[in-house]
């Protein structure tokens, strides 16, 4: 039940981070805010990292961390790709995939696999995470139909394909040393080498200069830190394509903050989405128990 909670406030953690992304992208480019963000909570985590005792590192843990921040950093810049160069409607429900893939890439890196129960849930919850990004029926099989045409598509597949391998890594990584640690390390190289790449763009180093961009990298940040600290945490309590099913959640989340802080009014179709990943929810829930 402990890894339920925390993976649990993952969720809450992550959509309030998506939140106050998303009102700040009006005034700073999307990579300046995310690299600042990232960078901002690596930072973070590494201090709480050194206050309580830097951890007794185990064997092999430098060769997974290096795997690790390698795919992370490749995976933000398709990220950030996939965005500039996809519609937003397109791009990003192909993300809901990652705990699929994650039931083979865990088997294979964790021997981990879920009860039929935990797979149901799972699949559920990626349904219900996938359509909820849509307002009609017929546009759930868009992204299929127009995955060899559109590259932002092509490249968000991308990124949930190296999230479910790097997810695992996680999990690794935190056995070998501790959550703050292995978050902290993870996030703060690959938020540096996400504002090194930055400032090969012009408009990037102009914005970078902004003392008040870093304040408020800064206070995202804290958000950013703790969505890692207390997923990486769960991670070692349970199945890591349980936790990643639960911190989908978030969705659930940012559709209230949307609708009380960015009068977002569309709720048709979200509901049947929201539906299906309570439901997923409950039965990955049942699973552990």
């Amino acid at each position: 039940m402990e890894w339920f909670i925390l993976a649990l406030l993952a969720a809450i953690f992550h959509a309030i981070l998506n939140g106050c992304v998303k009102h700040y992208l009006r005034q700073y480019h999307r990579y300046v805010l995310a690299g600042g963000v990232i960078l901002s909570g690596g930072l973070l985590l590494m201090l709480a990292s050194g206050i309580q005792g830097f951890p007794r590192i185990q064997e092999g843990f430098w060769v997974w961390a290096i795997v690790c921040i390698i795919g992370v950093s490749i995976a933000n810049i398709y990220y950030y790709k996939a965005l500039d160069v996809g519609e937003l409607s397109l791009v990003i429900p192909m993300l809901a995939f990652t705990p699929v893939f994650m039931l083979l890439t865990s088997m294979l890196m964790l021997n981990e696999f879920p009860a039929t129960k935990g797979l149901i849930g799972i699949l559920l919850v990626v349904g219900g995470s996938y359509v909820i990004n849509f307002e009609k029926s017929r546009q759930w099989l868009l992204p299929f139909q127009k995955f060899y045409t559109n590259k932002g598509i092509r490249y968000m597949f991308i990124v949930a394909t190296v999230y479910s391998v790097t997810g695992n890594i996680d999990k690794i990584l935190t056995l070998k040393s501790n959550a703050s640690f292995a978050g902290g390390l993870v996030k703060l190289s690959s938020g540096l080498f996400l504002v090194c790449w930055m400032c090969t763009q012009k408009q990037g180093v102009k914005e970078m200069i902004k003392p008040r961009l870093w304040l408020i990298a800064l206070g995202i940040g804290v958000f950013s830190a703790l969505v890692t600290y207390v997923q990486f945490t769960a991670n070692t309590l349970t199945l890591v394509p349980y936790v990643i099913s639960v911190k989908r959640l978030s969705i659930l989340f940012s559709i209230l903050i949307g609708y009380f802080f960015f009068q977002e009014r569309q709720f048709g179709q979200r509901f049947l989405g929201g539906a299906l990943m309570v439901i997923g929810t409950y039965l990955i829930l049942m699973a552990t128990v």
